[in-house]
């Protein structure tokens, strides 16, 4: 057996919990807006649909602050054992800032062919 079981309190889920929280949101709003852009809708409408895809700020506080509880509960519920508790831990941290990279790396890419593709249009101009 893993570690011995014990009980998991909200506490455990303090800091884990409004990062998941943050992922979650970051995931949605992302998985939409790329729908979006593949799809050629106009900058406008894809920030707009950024902007809907975002979590309501009344449920997004109700999702960090409910959610170390409801965590706790259902740890507790799958007799997880507490030698878990530095991968609960890290493991949402270490996940959003990779996801946070992807985005990030996904819109340097899809800026630079906008810069290429506005450079491209003048020239192609230019031939008689």
């Amino acid at each position: 057996m893993p570690g011995a079981v014990a009980e998991w309190t909200a506490e455990d889920f303090r800091e884990a919990a409004p990062e998941l929280v943050e992922l979650a949101e970051a995931w949605r709003v992302d998985t939409h807006t790329k729908h979006a852009v593949a799809g050629k809708l106009p900058r406008r409408i894809v920030e707009e649909i950024a902007k809907d895809a975002a979590f309501p700020p009344g449920s997004k506080r109700s999702l960090s602050s409910a959610s170390p509880q409801t965590l706790a509960e259902m740890f507790n519920a799958l007799s997880v054992p507490l030698s878990f508790k530095k991968i609960v831990t890290l493991a949402p941290a270490l996940v959003y800032v990779i996801v946070r990279d992807l985005q990030v790396g996904g819109r340097v890419q899809k800026m630079i062919a906008d810069e290429n593709e506005r450079q491209a249009v003048p020239a192609q101009e230019k031939k008689p």
